[in-house]
């Protein structure tokens, strides 16, 4: 309740001088294992997950309400989500599931509130991605991303519909997965096996169109493997070039080994394979790509 309570008095405190402000509320209580309130321990596991989806509705009401009553109610974006859905064994079985790629590992609530924009609901038939999360609220508040590097997209863009959005999750290895057109594909690393099922959460609301079930956007399974190898490739070229840069920020750096020439930097860097950053490229078959990462 602190929590909520500081971002509000940092909402209005950013009013009170003509200006808005961005606050982020994060918690921890939304993780296995599943607390319960004082008394209730005798609950089951999925009575505790209501609990705490009503304990924060229950909060989010009263910030909205608060807001309404300085009349911010309509001059708010407010985005409700969560960093990952089930990771471990435990919290697969801890409500009778067993631990697979699917909806309850791939997906995540995602909730944007902005009755200054919208006049109804929009339910988007189609997977996000937290990454797209910035460009989406840098597109409604009409702030120019023309300059700035993005790795997502407006979640309003329809294109989004054909994106394949790749699921890392290490916990469920040796079997790697990605999301594309409604379906969930999945490879065994150790029996090169390939699964396809359709999401039943985006089923329900694709009944217009449900190109999983129908079979018209399935991949075989040679299309796949080759999806995951190429984004395997990427994924670890990344991590290689962010560890690179990890370890060159962390030596210590004198006067003389400083150069401000870009030319001579270049030409330094072609000379010493081990500096050279490795080179981002497309994913194959030209579909865009995303990450769903923890």
């Amino acid at each position: 309740r602190q929590s909520f309570l500081r971002a509000f008095e940092a909402i209005t405190q950013a009013e009170s001088v003509g200006k808005k402000a961005f606050v982020m509320v994060g918690t921890t209580i939304g993780h296995y294992p599943w607390p319960n309130k004082p008394g209730a321990e005798a609950q089951n596991n999925e009575e505790k997950l209501f609990g705490i989806a009503a304990l924060f509705d229950d909060l989010l009401g009263v910030l909205l309400r608060s807001l309404d009553d300085r009349g911010l109610g309509e001059q708010v974006l407010i985005v409700v989500t969560g960093d990952h859905g089930f990771r471990m064994r435990t919290e697969f079985e801890s409500v009778g599931l067993k631990p697979e790629h699917g909806d309850a590992a791939f997906n995540v609530p995602f909730l944007l509130y902005g009755p200054g924009l919208f006049e109804k609901q929009i339910r988007l038939p189609y997977a996000t991605s937290h990454v797209d999360i910035a460009p989406t609220l840098l597109a409604l508040t009409g702030i120019r991303q023309d300059t700035w590097l993005h790795h997502g997209t407006n979640m309003l863009d329809p294109r989004l519909r054909d994106r394949v959005t790749f699921m890392m999750n290490t916990n469920l290895s040796p079997v790697s997965g990605f999301h594309w057109q409604g379906c969930h594909y999945t490879v065994n690393d150790l029996t090169r096996r390939v699964q396809m099922r359709a999401s039943p959460v985006e089923d329900a609301e694709l009944s217009e169109d449900p190109r999983c079930n129908h079979g018209s956007s399935k991949l075989s399974d040679d299309a796949v493997r080759s999806i995951l190898q190429g984004a395997s490739r990427q994924f670890q070229m990344a991590l290689t070039y962010f560890q690179q840069r990890k370890d060159f920020a962390a030596k210590p750096v004198s006067s003389t080994t400083v150069t401000l020439n870009p030319a001579r930097a270049a030409r330094s860097q072609r000379a010493s394979p081990t500096s050279v950053a490795p080179k981002m490229t497309r994913p194959s078959g030209g579909r865009r790509t995303s990450t769903n990462a923890d």
